[in-house]
């Protein structure tokens, strides 16, 4: 086996200067959060990427004891429904890796238990009589959780609780008769073993956009033609300065590299030779990142 020495090369590494990646932050929400990754290539965008879809740890319910399920979803279903309900670990707790652990089966260590136990009986008694006979929803509310440290979350923004009529996530509706009764037992995991331990829906990046104006050639546009190359901007890229009324890029991270603006450019030239209105390119070393 070759043996090489790390520190050698990387003092030998002509982008070694170049590889301290930076990242700021430009949108955070309870379900959302966009930054800007900087001072960096491609490989490090796309290997972040995949570590947030596939590697970062999560807790979900791996484990379902079905005690008895008359609903028409079959017990298969039901448990695969119950595995993408999202878990969120409360600060400072931690659990560990069900593999790793020294018990036999699971533990409060490596696991944590939910109960379920819904019919349509139950579910009936607070109904109007015209409302008797439809059917009833099993959702994420009905679980019982016996643990403090973890919690279920049942809407991705808290602004949705007031304005929904669902009590949370749908699991099974239940007719007539119907009975889900079970114990779920949720563990530690990562999304490369199952995409229920996924801790995003969406993580994708795009180049940060580079919008250059040739502002002699601005200078020359007529207030219509300015005003023609703001409007066809879907996003509302460019704007107009205050005091002299010039052409200038307002919002550059909204471009999504349609070339409407380009498209118009062109079919304003006067001079085919002349130089382009505007250039848009995509950097190399800064990325946008969108994750959910």
């Amino acid at each position: 086996m070759l043996g090489l020495n790390t520190n050698e090369l990387n003092e030998n590494d002509p982008n070694r200067s170049n590889r301290k990646p930076n990242i700021e932050i430009l949108e955070l929400k309870d379900d959302f959060v966009k930054f800007l990754l900087s001072e960096t290539d491609t490989s490090m965008a796309n290997a972040l990427r995949r570590i947030l879809i596939a590697e970062v740890p999560t807790m979900a319910i791996d484990l379902v004891k079905i005690e008895m399920n008359t609903s028409s979803l079959q017990d298969e279903f039901l448990s695969h429904r119950l595995g993408l309900i999202p878990l969120m670990v409360e600060p400072g707790n931690t659990f560990v890796y069900n593999m790793d652990c020294d018990c036999e089966d699971n533990c409060p260590q490596c696991s944590t238990t939910f109960d379920l136990d819904v019919s349509w009986q139950d579910k009936i008694l607070n109904r109007e009589d015209h409302e008797q006979h439809l059917p009833v929803f099993v959702t994420s509310a009905d679980l019982i959780n016996h643990d403090d440290r973890i919690r279920i979350v049942h809407f991705s923004q808290s602004d949705i609780i007031d304005n929904s009529t669902d009590e949370g996530v749908m699991i099974a509706k239940l007719s007539r008769g119907q009975r889900i009764k079970l114990t779920a037992v949720a563990m530690k995991g990562i999304a490369k073993e199952h995409a229920k331990w996924s801790p995003v829906s969406v993580a994708t990046y795009r180049f940060d956009p580079i919008i250059e104006i040739n502002e002699d050639i601005a200078e020359k546009l007529t207030q219509s033609e300015r005003q023609a190359i703001i409007d066809c901007c879907p996003t509302k890229v460019y704007g107009l300065e205050r005091d002299t009324n010039n052409l200038i890029v307002s919002n550059r991270q909204n471009c999504m590299y349609c070339d409407e603006c380009k498209v118009t450019a062109k079919s304003l030239k006067k001079d085919e030779d002349e130089e382009p209105l505007i250039v848009v390119k995509q950097s190399d070393d800064r990325f946008i990142f969108s994750i959910e």
